[in-house]
């Protein structure tokens, strides 16, 4: 996929995601203050941008692919933990549903990202 298509395709996922979590957090298992419209946006951008970036190294130097991909993925880890981190100090009644949630969206928009980048290199 295109960093252009990639971006669209996620952009149509997270607005699938974005409204079965909130009939989800409303509906079945309510849960008031989970914040979505942080959430989703917050894990876009992040992937779209480490997409974007590994393709672009792979088809300037695929050498410094690897590299790039382990920086990636620790920049991301730290900035997400961060953030994890702080919204359940300052909401500490929502915290557990708050970083399930954020795990579980981590582990798809992952394995998205993963799956899109093999599909690159296999063209």
């Amino acid at each position: 996929l295109s960093p252009k298509k990639f971006a669209g395709y996620l952009f149509v996922l997270s607005s699938g995601l974005y409204g079965g979590l909130t009939f989800y957090f409303n509906n079945i298992h309510p849960v008031k203050g989970i914040p979505l419209y942080y959430i989703i946006p917050f894990l876009y951008v992040f992937t779209v941008l480490a997409y974007v970036i590994m393709v672009q190294t792979k088809n300037k130097n695929p050498r410094f692919f690897v590299y790039s991909f382990m920086m990636i993925s620790l920049g991301r880890l730290m900035v997400y933990g961060g953030f994890v981190f702080v919204y359940a100090l300052g909401h500490k009644e929502i915290a557990k549903p708050f970083a399930v949630t954020f795990l579980i969206l981590y582990f798809i928009y992952t394995f998205l990202e993963m799956r899109a980048v093999y599909g690159y290199f296999k063209s």
